[in-house]
């Protein structure tokens, strides 16, 4: 009976100690929530805005002043880890591209920056910084 007790007790423990480690990991997430914008250059160049959920979803939308603007989808991690692709047509045909890198809050100031790159070739730096 004891042993029994003693048992359920320890399982309890564990459970909300897991429970605790996921809600952790979501306040981080939660923390790179906002409005974000920044610029890009490389094979091409131009500007980016994008919108980070609480729930570490990104959409974004990139423009560049000879070819226009594309949408892209992506995420962010509790490490700060960003992975986003684009799809849309850039110059009058069908053009993908992914963007990863990742970001950092330092005394309340959240920036990032990494690489672009594209199927036909083109690639490129990007940074950028939460909208305060």
């Amino acid at each position: 009976m004891l042993t029994e007790r003693l048992l359920i007790k320890i399982l309890c423990i564990i459970l909300l100690a897991g429970m605790a480690g996921c809600s952790k990991g979501n306040d981080v997430v939660k923390s790179f929530a906002g409005n974000y914008s920044g610029t890009y250059s490389g094979d091409t160049s131009g500007k980016w805005t994008a919108v980070f959920g609480t729930d570490g979803s990104v959409k974004a939308d990139i423009t560049d002043s000879s070819f226009g603007s594309v949408e892209g989808k992506g995420s962010i991690s509790a490490s700060g880890e960003f992975d986003l692709s684009t799809k849309g047509y850039v110059a009058d045909r069908q053009s993908f591209a992914t963007w990863k890198g990742s970001f950092k809050i330092v005394d309340g100031v959240c920036t990032g920056s990494g690489t672009w790159s594209a199927g036909d070739g083109f690639g490129g730096t990007w940074e950028g910084k939460r909208d305060n």
